[in-house]
């Protein structure tokens, strides 16, 4: 991959759309000054691609695969669906930044409407 990254700046093009955390990676050890596009990056913040999701800066921005409060999202849909669950679990890696931040934002959705929302947090 840095191998191709390098190759793309040798060819000194305005812009260059990658896909993926490891393509942006290898492009931005490559260059800070083309303008680079990223898209299906989970955690762009945490991966030090960007400063913040609303101001990138630098020469990168692009689009993440999931935002943080969908699972807020996904909560409200269960309870269209299943009106009565009050009490729900989530699962989830703690070395995933990303999702630790979905539990925040769900969990201040369930506690707004007076459900009970833990975590289970894993290594694995």
């Amino acid at each position: 991959m840095r191998r191709y990254a390098k190759e793309l700046v040798t060819l000194q093009r305005d812009l260059i759309l990658t896909q993926g955390t490891s393509a942006t990676t290898s492009m931005l050890q490559q260059s800070r000054t083309i303008s680079i596009i990223f898209a299906t990056v989970t955690d762009p913040v945490g991966s030090g691609f960007v400063a913040t999701l609303a101001h990138p800066g630098g020469n990168v921005t692009g689009f993440i695969t999931i935002e943080p409060m969908m699972a807020g999202k996904w909560l409200e849909l269960l309870k269209e669906i299943a009106p009565a669950v009050n009490r729900v679990a989530f699962l989830f890696n703690v070395a995933w930044r990303r999702r630790a931040q979905e539990y925040t934002g769900s969990n201040r959705r369930q506690a707004e409407r007076g459900d009970q929302c833990s975590p289970r947090r894993s290594q694995d």
